[in-house]
């Protein structure tokens, strides 16, 4: 597995405002007080109502003591959901702020994909990278990719492409390379897109790592991307890629670099 202290992420450090996640518990001694004093006026009304008047024949039933009593018991049980409930959702809060990661680890994950599933792929291909083609114009932009060279691709038995969702909504896709070598394994990510709305949120990262963890008998992971585009560059260092070779010119507006990761034993 990759360890994510070990690809030197950086924890956000959180907002401290000094209070803690279970002071919600104390609305349970509070209420506990509280019922006491429902319970004695409960009890006190009905001692005046059931005082004996002159000529007046037994005594009323203590109905408003009952009454306070259910609602006393009612009361307990809702405010003690509502704290706990409250307590876990401040714990998940401050455990986000912790590690703003966290939260996206959660809801992304990676769902293979099938030729069914051709048009989408090609549509976030083109959507992701045409903002790219059109800074540096490379004739090698997968933007330019028809749909029948994806489909030929996905058609590989060595290729698989593995959708990036959200919250169950496509954001992007992977491509995998793999191949095998004397009981070991490489892989090639090729491409990595992500549509260009839900970029700059960290889905890449998590989504590598993902990835990373996805296949565990692959030891090498290899990819390219564009030696201009720095952030791009500090996301793979990030993870723990370390570029490898030297860079491929494009045109005289962009080269690429290569990046290696190898797995720790």
């Amino acid at each position: 597995m990759v360890n994510k202290k070990e690809m030197g992420k950086k924890k956000v450090k959180k907002r401290r405002n000094g209070r803690s996640p279970y002071r919600w518990l104390l609305l349970i001694p509070i209420q506990l007080l509280l019922n006491k004093v429902i319970l004695i006026i409960g009890l006190y009304v009905d001692s005046k109502i059931m005082e004996p008047k002159p000529g007046a024949q037994g005594h009323g039933a203590p109905f408003i003591t009952f009454f306070a009593i259910a609602a006393a018991f009612w009361l307990t049980i809702i405010i003690t959901i509502i704290a706990i409930r409250r307590m876990i959702v401040d714990i998940k809060k401050r455990k986000y702020e912790e590690d703003p990661v966290a939260e996206l680890d959660e809801k992304l994950c990676l769902v293979m994909a099938t030729e069914n599933d051709i048009q989408d792929l090609h549509r976030i291909q083109v959507e992701s990278f045409m903002p790219l083609y059109e800074k540096y114009h490379d004739d090698i932009s997968p933007a330019l990719e028809t749909i029948e060279k994806l489909k030929e691709k996905m058609q590989q038995s060595k290729r698989k492409y593995a959708f990036i969702q959200v919250d169950g909504i496509r954001v992007g896709f992977i491509g995998f390379d793999v191949r095998e070598y004397d009981n070991d394994a490489s892989c090639r990510i090729s491409p990595i897109c992500v549509l260009p709305r839900y970029q700059n949120m960290k889905i890449g990262f998590v989504s590598i790592v993902k990835a990373i963890n996805t296949f565990p008998t692959v030891k090498i992971w290899r990819l390219s991307t564009i030696s201009e585009e720095a952030g791009n560059c500090h996301l793979y260092e990030k993870i723990g890629f370390v570029r490898v070779g030297d860079k491929e010119v494009v045109n005289e507006n962009m080269s690429l670099v290569n990046y290696e990761y190898r797995r720790k034993e």
